[in-house]
């Protein structure tokens, strides 16, 4: 499938501001739908994190994962949930009920496509941590050192997500794209709209950063590890639910100032 003509490129009509909007928006009057989505796509971190506790603490391949499962629940799992919910989203911007059991229906239809495209991006935020943190096990870093070195690598990557490849679920599930193809097309959309983008990504990050932080510091002063699992997973399953809106919502306003296709256009593609 070629990529569609542009119809207008009007910069202006394209706001920051707007897209952020929008998702809290779609967010707080889709709620129910969403977290139930996300709790769903959190089952097999649920299990996973039990099964940690029954690893030896100080094995290379626990520590591993305790390092990498934040980066994936941020990557992976939230793209899982935005494959599943991008119908849902869309019929809220048009004003109409959300159905959520079509939705998960059309995540299902492209799941393999979905799993590759959160498999690729995964894996490109995990490898600066890997890297950094087998460097550490092997005593050739410090852990002050691996820490900085980690945070600049995935900082990097996350630049290049955010401003280059955010919307290739969407791109994946309305245009009926590969996973490769999916990548192309974000490259494409996000062109000439890369800095309002770059402040679309600030002012989500300024709203959610820190009411979150603020969540997980009450995890550590639960005494109980299984009750700490579950706060844990509980906020990550709510930070999810928010997080895998912006995307959608993004690629709507991309698709609409850049090519002129409004939600009508794209919520029919579903039917």
């Amino acid at each position: 499938m070629g990529d569609p003509a542009p119809v207008r490129d009007s910069a202006t009509c394209f706001r920051a501001g707007r897209v952020v909007a929008r998702t809290f928006a779609v967010w707080s009057r889709t709620l129910p739908q969403l977290l139930l989505i996300s709790a769903l796509v959190h089952v097999p971190v649920v299990a996973l994190m039990f099964w940690l506790r029954r690893m030896d603490e100080f094995s290379l391949p626990r520590t591993l994962l305790v390092r990498t499962l934040p980066s994936l629940e941020a990557t992976a799992v939230t793209k899982c949930c935005e494959g599943f919910a991008v119908l849902l989203v869309f019929r809220r911007l048009r004003g109409e009920r959300p159905d959520l059991v079509r939705s998960l229906r059309e995540g299902l239809r492209r799941l393999v496509t979905i799993a590759v495209v959160a498999t690729l991006l995964a894996v490109a935020f995990l490898v600066p941590t890997l890297v950094v943190w087998l460097r550490i096990w092997t005593d050739r870093a410090t852990t002050a050192t691996g820490t900085d070195l980690a945070r600049i690598g995935a900082f990097a990557i996350y630049a290049v997500y955010a401003l280059v490849f955010s919307v290739p679920i969407p791109a994946a599930l309305v245009e009926g794209r590969g996973f490769f193809a999916a990548f192309v097309r974000s490259l494409r959309l996000t062109s000439g709209r890369r800095a309002p983008i770059f402040w679309v990504f600030v002012l989500f990050n300024l709203f959610t950063q820190i009411p979150t932080r603020m969540l997980f510091w009450i995890v550590p002063e639960l005494h109980s590890v299984p009750a700490a699992i579950v706060v844990n997973v509980a906020i990550e399953t709510l930070l999810a639910s928010l997080t895998c809106v912006l995307p959608i919502v993004l690629y709507h306003d991309l698709r609409e100032t850049k090519e002129g296709v409004g939600i009508e256009e794209l919520v029919q593609v579903f039917a």
